[in-house]
């Protein structure tokens, strides 16, 4: 994955291009770390993190295992500002007070936050009312907000198959896209224009993956709504690992979020009407078609286009040194 050259497309045409609407550098970053932590040597190679003493400055890694957090540091030329093993979701949680959890907290709030998962936002067979995964994400516009940061981007990936999910969080997911065609201004009318769809079954059916993106944006968006966050720009790509069976469907989603202000009042019937209607934006997101990168079309195309920069990245290492033993 970390060496994949659709992968490095998404870091480069995806990731990249929504921390630059930021307009800031340095930035700070947390990441889901995967060794060699490609996305965190791109960045610094475009002078978006900055490095200071064999550190890279205000970069937080977070691995499931203390084997994985050894590797990233293996295959690291630099040294994180934090680099944690374990769940990203019971650490942002609190739901086992600890050190780590605490040491995370306290690097609160960043600029970028890349929840790279990998797999569903709600298994089949979890038996709970909400998801560690989508409890986290929860959690973090919580504790941004608390951080008083005014924007940031949030990049969120996930698994798609509608078998993998929990029937219910699939049934939620329906239920808020019916809400934006029964009460979103011009989203019916859209949503018929690209699909040619007149109700949320037929979308479904039609569309399963282009519905459950459409959803979980959505989700996010009020999420935001709950901070007063609003949407400043986001995006919906796929990466689709079609080469061996059975076909995986990977959502990419980029958001780049803002304090919400209200806006001056010109006219008297703007008075009590300023409100931060972001979830009627996930009309935005609805479209035709959506950039889908094909292991079966796209590998050998643009691993022309990345292999010399993975490669580079990818030997920038340094041998972790075990001090020896007192006496």
């Amino acid at each position: 994955m970390a060496t994949c050259p659709l992968k490095h497309e998404i870091r480069v045409n995806l990731w990249r291009p929504f921390i630059l609407k930021l307009r800031k550098r340095p930035i700070t970053y947390l990441t889901l770390y995967s060794p060699p932590i490609m996305d965190v040597k791109l960045l610094q190679h475009h002078g978006l993190i900055e490095v200071n003493n064999e550190k890279y400055l205000g970069v937080v890694g977070v691995g499931i295992n203390t084997e994985s957090e050894a590797d990233t540091v293996t295959n690291l030329d630099k040294r994180l500002d934090l680099l944690l093993s374990g769940d990203i979701n019971t650490l942002i949680n609190g739901t086992k007070a600890s050190k780590k959890a605490k040491q995370l907290d306290e690097k609160f709030p960043f600029d970028v936050i890349n929840l790279d998962y990998t797999d569903p936002l709600h298994k089949y067979g979890m038996d709970r009312e909400l998801s560690p995964h989508v409890e986290a994400i929860a959690n973090i516009f919580k504790k941004q907000d608390k951080g008083k940061i005014d924007q940031f981007a949030l990049f969120l990936t996930t698994f798609t198959r509608i078998e993998a999910y929990r029937p219910d969080f699939i049934e939620y997911l329906k239920g808020i896209v019916e809400e934006n065609i029964n009460n979103t201004p011009n989203f019916k009318q859209k949503l018929f224009d690209v699909s040619g769809c007149e109700n949320l079954n037929d979308y479904y059916n039609k569309s399963t993956n282009d519905c459950f993106a459409v959803a979980v944006t959505k989700m996010i968006l009020k999420l935001m709504s709950d901070y007063n966050y609003t949407l400043a720009a986001g995006d919906i790509q796929w990466l689709v690992r079609d080469a061996v069976p059975p076909e995986r469907n990977m959502l990419h989603l980029a958001f780049h979020i803002k304090r919400f202000v209200a806006p001056k009042i010109v006219e008297k019937r703007n008075i009590g009407n300023r409100k931060n209607n972001v979830e009627h934006k996930s009309v935005e997101f609805l479209r035709e078609d959506y950039l889908k990168l094909k292991e079966s079309t796209d590998r050998d195309r643009l691993n022309e286009v990345h292999l010399e920069q993975i490669n580079s990245f990818n030997q920038k290492t340094f041998e972790l040194k075990i001090p020896e033993p007192e006496n």
